[in-house]
C-alpha cells in the first residue's frame, strides 16, 4: 500500500444499501480534511483558553502574534502599567521543558529576562527586546564577536547542586530523533546521522568542564537590545561548552565557513577549537539531513569532506 492513497469504494451493507468503506490503497480526502480542520479548531480553542488564563493571571492586554519560538506561540502584550512585554505559550517539545528554569538562572545576563512563569498554562512572561532584530547574515567578525559576548554570559551561570536540566547526550538523542523525522532521502546527513551519535557520546564523556548550554544558539535566536544582543528560546542542557559554539557555527550560512567560524569563536572564548569543530560536525550532519538551506549543496559537501576519518573513528 502506498502512503496517502486511499479511495472510497461502494459496498453493500447488511440491509442491501450502498455504503462507503475505507479500503487499503484508497483516498478519503474529505475525511482527512475534516480531521485536519477539527485538530486546527481544537488547537485554536486551546490557544485562546491559554491566552485568556495568562492574561487574567498577569492582568495583560494581549496584542498581535510575533515571529519566533520553536513551535511555540509568541504574542506582544502590555501589563496594567503599559509596560511592553512578551507572552510565550510553550510548545510540548521536551527540549523546551526547562526554558523558564534557564532564563531564571541567567537573570537577564546574556538572555532575555523572565518576568514570571505559569507552569499550569505553559506560559512565560518576558521583557520585550527592542528593537529585537536578529543577528544579520554577513560580516563574520561582528557576528562572532556578538555570539562570543552572549555565550560568555550564558556559560558563566552558576548551577545549583540540584537542577532540572538534562545531560547534553539526552538533548543529542532528541535532536537526532528530530533530524531523522525531518530528513530528506538521499542526503549526506541521513547517511551519517547514526554514526554521529558515538562521536557525541565521546565528546560528552571527555568534557573537562560542563556548563548550562543554550541548545538552540542560532542567528535567529540572538536579538538586538539596548545593550547588545541577547539570546531567546533556549533548549537547555548541561554539557560541553563546545556544543553551543559548534551549533552556532553549523547553523549559520555559508556552510563553507563552518570550520573557520567555529575555531574563531572557540578561541575567542578560550575553549578547545578542535572539540568545538567536532561538535559543529555533529550539528552540521543534522542540518544536512534537509535541503531547505540556501547553501544546502555547500553544506552537503562540507559535511562529506569533514566526516571522513572523524565520525568513522568513533564508530
Amino acid at each position: 500500500m502506498t502512503k496517502g492513497q486511499w479511495q472510497i469504494g461502494p459496498v453493500r451493507n447488511l440491509r442491501g444499501q450502498q455504503a462507503a468503506r475505507y479500503a487499503p490503497g484508497v483516498s478519503n480526502g474529505r475525511d482527512q480534511a475534516t480531521t485536519r480542520e477539527s485538530k486546527r479548531d481544537a488547537s485554536i480553542e486551546q490557544t485562546a483558553s491559554r491566552l485568556k488564563r495568562a492574561a487574567s493571571r498577569w492582568d495583560l492586554h494581549v496584542g498581535s502574534p510575533l515571529q519566533g519560538g520553536f513551535q511555540s506561540q509568541v504574542f506582544a502584550c502590555t501589563d496594567a502599567q503599559g509596560t511592553p512585554l512578551v507572552l510565550k505559550l510553550r510548545s510540548s517539545d521536551p527540549r523546551t521543558a526547562n526554558e523558564s528554569d534557564a532564563l531564571r538562572l541567567w537573570e537577564g545576563r546574556g538572555a532575555v529576562r523572565l518576568i514570571d512563569h505559569d507552569p499550569t498554562v505553559g506560559a512565560l512572561l518576558m521583557e520585550r527586546i527592542v528593537p529585537g532584530t536578529p543577528l544579520p547574515p554577513g560580516n563574520e567578525r561582528e557576528a562572532i564577536a556578538a555570539a562570543a559576548q552572549v555565550l560568555a554570559h550564558l556559560h558563566a551561570a552558576r548551577l545549583p547542586a540540584s537542577h532540572p536540566f538534562p545531560a547534553l547526550i539526552e538533548y543529542v538523542d532528541e535532536y537526532l530523533k528530530w533530524a531523522r523525522a525531518e530528513a530528506a532521502p538521499g542526503t549526506v546527513g541521513i547517511e551519517l546521522l547514526e554514526d554521529s551519535r558515538p562521536l557525541a557520546q565521546h565528546l560528552c564523556t571527555t568534557a573537562g568542564e560542563t556548563v548550562l548550554l543554550h541548545g538552540d544558539f542560532l542567528d535567529k535566536n540572538l536579538l538586538l537590545g539596548p545593550a547588545g544582543y541577547v539570546a531567546i528560546d533556549p533548549m537547555p542542557s548541561i554539557g560541553d561548552p563546545g556544543a553551543d559554539i559548534g551549533f552556532f557555527a553549523a547553523g549559520r550560512q555559508p556552510a563553507g565557513e563552518i570550520s573557520t567560524r567555529t575555531r574563531a569563536l572557540a578561541m575567542s572564548l578560550g575553549w578547545d577549537p578542535d572539540r568545538a569543530e567536532q561538535w559543529a560536525l555533529i550539528w552540521a550532519i543534522g542540518e544536512a539531513c534537509e535541503t531547505w538551506r540556501g547553501d544546502s549543496d555547500e553544506l552537503q559537501a562540507w559535511v562529506k569532506q569533514h566526516a571522513e576519518g572523524v565520525v568513522m573513528r568513533n564508530r
